[in-house]
């Protein structure tokens, strides 16, 4: 009879401990470059930097057969995403957070730079066409840009027979 109730207590204990969960919360502090950038969390808006966003770290019994303190993670990670700013150009940028891994002292801070620089071609572009008089058109071309150049010819109109000659 007193290795049935050890059986007993030994389930209970074992349910109870396998049902078990902790959770904790964390909160980070998102800012951007430039700022006012809108943020959001796994698509949820949180708003425009600066500003803090709330993540659940929640870890569950799975026993020390299968983690070496017998817990695991059970939030998993989240995305953070940020958008440039109304009036600026650019590309988002989104970055997988897991709140569980944060073990510092404090808040822990995301940083986005969406202030990109602007590149500019660093090659010379050339554009050609099929047209069979493509070398006669590059050559008038040539000599409305030598009439303009001497003063014959205004900007106004050598812009104008230029866009004669192409179309």
């Amino acid at each position: 009879m007193e290795s049935k109730v050890k059986i007993l207590v030994l389930i209970f204990v074992s349910i109870t401990i396998v049902g078990c969960a902790t959770s904790t919360k964390v909160t980070y502090e998102i800012s951007s470059e430039p700022l006012q950038a809108p943020v959001d969390v796994d698509g949820v808006n949180m708003g425009i930097t600066p500003t803090t966003a709330t993540l659940e770290c929640s870890k569950k019994w799975v026993g020390v057969m299968n983690s070496p303190d017998g817990w695991a993670n059970a939030s998993g990670k989240y995305e953070i995403k940020a958008y440039p700013p109304i009036g600026f150009s650019g590309q988002s940028q989104s970055k997988n957070i897991d709140p569980c891994q944060w073990n510092g002292e404090g808040n822990p801070s995301i940083q986005f730079d969406l202030g990109l620089e602007k590149v500019a071609p660093t090659q010379k572009i050339e554009i050609t066409t099929n047209n069979n008089n493509n070398s006669n058109t590059q050559k008038s071309i040539e000599a409305l840009r030598t009439l303009r150049d001497s003063g014959v010819l205004t900007d106004e109109e050598y812009k104008a027979k230029v866009l004669e000659l192409v179309q």
